[in-house]
């Protein structure tokens, strides 16, 4: 009988240990939430970066100006023609 009581409550507790609350289940769930998240604001620094780098671009470069405006606003110069080739 107490062979029986050890080993019910030694299931209890490894029941508790791994699924419980805080358990081990909960802990790896909660390292996979944190790489997760850890990768996410990696990807939004280095987003960050950029976009300031294309800031500081368009506060110093002129040419970088007229490029964007060529490409992303299709704009031209006086006198030249626009030919878009659609895909």
């Amino acid at each position: 009988m107490r062979i029986v009581l050890a080993l019910v409550v030694l299931a209890g507790a490894s029941y508790i240990f791994i699924a419980g609350d805080s358990g081990l289940m909960e802990l790896a769930q909660r390292r996979e939430e944190l790489r997760r998240l850890e990768q996410s604001v990696a990807d939004l620094v280095a987003e960050n970066d950029s976009l300031k780098r294309v800031l500081s671009l368009l506060d110093s470069d002129s040419s970088f100006v007229e490029r964007v405006a060529r490409e992303k606003y299709e704009m031209v110069k006086p006198g030249e023609s626009l030919y878009l080739i659609r895909r």
